[in-house]
């Protein structure tokens, strides 16, 4: 998986899940594309085998006020730092509405990009 891969840079990271996005698209044609975009960014950075349980009786158990930005925030330091650092990051905050819509941002984030490079098509 991605964990033990090395990039030199976050581009060359984003490029390597843009074109296995792509890939799994081709063999996938059924699937509806943001499937496809968070299945592949869940294989690179590999998946929990649990659920993360959010800390008890924490602010964290229930969606925090300003989770646009912090979701904001998350998605850039994917694209600045890399995929799997981010993503580690939000899973350390055992917040599940965090981690969850951070995930989407993510998918929805990879497919504006590739769509704008006309790589995929803009239906879906």
């Amino acid at each position: 998986m991605a964990q033990e891969m090395h990039f030199e840079s976050p581009e060359e990271e984003i490029k390597y899940l843009e074109g296995k996005i792509l890939e799994k698209k081709r063999e996938l044609t059924d699937r509806e594309p943001r499937a496809v975009v968070r299945e592949t960014i869940e294989e690179h950075v590999g998946k929990e085998t649990a659920p993360p349980q959010p800390p008890q009786a924490s602010e964290h158990a229930s969606p925090i006020p300003d989770l646009p930005n912090q979701i904001t925030m998350y998605v850039e330091q994917a694209f600045q730092v890399g995929i799997v650092h981010a993503v580690k990051q939000v899973r350390a905050t055992h917040n599940p509405y965090l981690i969850d819509a951070f995930h989407d941002a993510l998918a929805d984030r990879f497919l504006d990009a590739l769509r704008a490079k006309g790589l995929l098509d803009t239906k879906g």
